[in-house]
């Protein structure tokens, strides 16, 4: 099952994760391992491809119950990133955003471009009301993306995730439907 979401240019594509990307998955992650260690918790805990084939097996299983795909980036056929949702709160209507890019594509506006192609996603297909964006305080690259989606900051999440031995706060924004589709009307989004 080969799920296209969105072809951003000839180069870039979203799609979702399938159990044949664990290697290639697994072997970016391990080349940016330490790029990675600063913001995401779970990167010392994936120590083996078995690892990244569950990670997929499980966002298989979250994408067919409808709860939020989870796609690789994909860079002239390439695995160099993941953009996708934490499981689709059904009682909220929201879903929180996440992502991570290889270090050679930061700064690109590459993650921008995943995100807001994602977020039209969410409140077109899934009918969400509240797309989410938790970032560590000193992230300041994936502030600057919040920003760039013109999302609102909902104010600090304090020692709202455990990383490398310690708590750290983070920043919450959010983007609701209704900002969404006035964005759309003056194609800011």
């Amino acid at each position: 099952m080969e799920s296209v979401i969105h072809s951003l240019d000839e180069q870039i594509m979203l799609r979702t994760l399938q159990k044949g990307d664990a290697d290639d998955l697994f072997l970016l992650i391990e080349s940016n391992r330490s790029h990675l260690r600063e913001w995401l918790p779970w990167i010392d805990g994936n120590t083996r491809v078995e690892h990244s084939i569950q990670f997929i097996e499980a966002t298989q299983i979250q994408v067919n119950a409808g709860l939020g795909p989870v796609c690789g980036i994909f860079i002239d056929g390439n695995i160099q990133g993941v953009c996708g949702f934490h499981p689709y709160d059904s009682l909220s209507h929201s879903i929180t955003l996440g992502y991570w890019l290889a270090k050679e594509y930061c700064g690109k506006n590459i993650t921008t471009l995943c995100a807001k192609t994602l977020i039209h996603f969410a409140f077109e297909s899934l009918r969400v009301n509240k797309v989410y964006l938790n970032v560590g305080v000193g992230n300041w690259a994936s502030r600057k993306v919040a920003t760039k989606l013109n999302m609102v900051n909902e104010g600090l999440i304090r020692e709202g995730e455990f990383l490398n031995g310690r708590y750290h706060d983070l920043v919450s924004y959010s983007l609701l439907k209704r900002e969404w589709l006035s964005l759309e009307k003056t194609k800011l989004f």
